[in-house]
């Protein structure tokens, strides 16, 4: 046999060994700033949304159990990211995050761990609503975010929540919490009919007497602005100083 394949071999163990030690470092000396304003929107009977942001863009990365255990190490179970990363096509680091956990069970409480890089940032839990009986009819909302120049604002986090200060039911006095991301061009957009009563028991009727709140955060400025139900084809737009 040849020396040379020897030869070879080793130095293909070599780079192996090399290129996983970087990628180890690399994922020790990410980025790191603690999440805030951590909310769950979007919550049905199989999903649910966890959003945060951070003061320094970092990468988002979610660990989720539904009996309390996680890995020592993230890197040998099921890791949800960013779903912005889906929509500008890309990783990278963000100072708005927003990352949808999917398949799960109905009437469930699930834990989840916020990491950056191979670090537990936060530690909370959600739980799932029940199988409705009926769902509403679609209703989509729409608006922009711009920027006190009119240009666009990338990424910002937008929630919503519908307000029936009239309603003789409390749990029916508000919503649950829906939210998305604006897309290159500033733009987002909700199903009202993705909303449910506050408890996750029912659906939530959207009527003349309701009034649509929402928050944009951009990790650096938080902006709240309401409407009514007659005036969200467009929005008005939402203009960040």
């Amino acid at each position: 046999m040849s020396v040379l394949p020897k030869k070879i071999l080793l130095v293909i163990l070599l780079v192996l060994v090399i290129g996983f030690l970087l990628y180890y470092i690399l994922k020790l000396i990410e980025p790191s700033s603690s999440p805030q304003n951590v909310l769950i929107s979007n919550v049905t009977d199989h999903q649910a949304t966890v959003t945060w942001t951070t003061q320094k863009p970092t990468k988002g990365a979610l660990l989720v159990s539904d009996n309390g255990k996680f890995p020592i190490l993230p890197i040998f179970t099921k890791i949800f990211r960013d779903d912005g990363e889906k929509l500008l096509g890309k990783m990278n680091f963000y100072p708005t995050h927003k990352v949808t956990v999917d398949n799960l069970d109905p009437n469930k409480t699930y834990q989840f761990r916020i990491y950056q890089g191979w670090k537990k940032k936060y530690q909370g839990s959600f739980t799932t609503g029940p199988v409705l009986q009926s769902i509403n009819t679609p209703n989509p909302v729409y608006g922009r975010v711009l920027s006190s120049d009119k240009k666009p604002i990338v990424g910002a986090l937008v929630y919503l929540q519908v307000i029936n200060e009239a309603s003789q039911s409390a749990k029916a006095t508000r919503s649950s919490l829906l939210s998305t991301l604006t897309n290159k061009e500033g733009r987002w957009s909700m199903d009202l009919a993705n909303l449910r009563s506050f408890d996750l028991t029912d659906t939530y009727p959207v009527g003349n007497n309701t009034t649509e709140e929402i928050i944009v955060d951009t990790g650096r400025s938080r902006v709240k602005a309401q409407t009514t139900t007659k005036q969200d084809n467009p929005w008005p737009d939402i203009i960040l100083k």
